[in-house]
């Protein structure tokens, strides 16, 4: 037999539930939002190093370049060096 203090109650339990839940994600989508607004990009012209067609090809693109929290404004990072088309 249906108990209509029980429906009620197992009612208001899960809108507690999704109110507790909603909160939760509110909060962590502001702190995840707040982190991203202190990454640093930059350009690919502030990497000297990286050739003029790949500089282009990113700029086409609209590429930036994130930095790590340590960044000091006098080194750069996150661009690969290498050879990779020459033979081994």
């Amino acid at each position: 037999m249906y108990n209509r203090s029980g429906g009620r109650h197992f009612i208001h339990m899960l809108i507690l539930t999704f109110v507790i839940i909603n909160t939760y994600h509110c909060r962590l989508k502001n702190s995840f939002a707040k982190g991203l607004d202190q990454i640093i990009y930059l350009p690919p012209s502030s990497f000297p190093e990286l050739p003029s067609s790949i500089q282009h090809h990113l700029v086409t693109m609209g590429c930036q370049i994130p930095q790590p929290y340590y960044y000091n404004k006098t080194e750069t990072f996150n661009v690969v060096h290498g050879n990779f088309t020459g033979s081994q």
